[in-house]
């Protein structure tokens, strides 16, 4: 119970109350800040589409290269 007022009290705070004077002209980053999480997100997608393919063409011929000597 004490946690979760504390909790509750913090949360509050943080999301739902006022905004101090220094921070009401907050702008979005430039391009230059936002640009490469953005192309690591787009890679992360690729990567995770592309996944059954690298096991298939990359991970098993290897594997099987190691394990069987062939």
């Amino acid at each position: 119970v004490v946690t979760i007022g504390y909790f509750l009290k913090y949360e509050l705070g943080v999301f739902f109350g006022a905004l101090p004077g220094n921070l009401t002209d907050v702008r979005e980053g430039p391009v230059s800040m936002w640009a490469p999480m953005v192309l690591m997100a787009v890679f992360c997608v690729a990567l995770g589409l592309a996944f059954p393919w690298v096991i298939e063409y990359l991970l098993e011929p290897a594997v099987s290269a190691v394990m069987l000597g062939a």
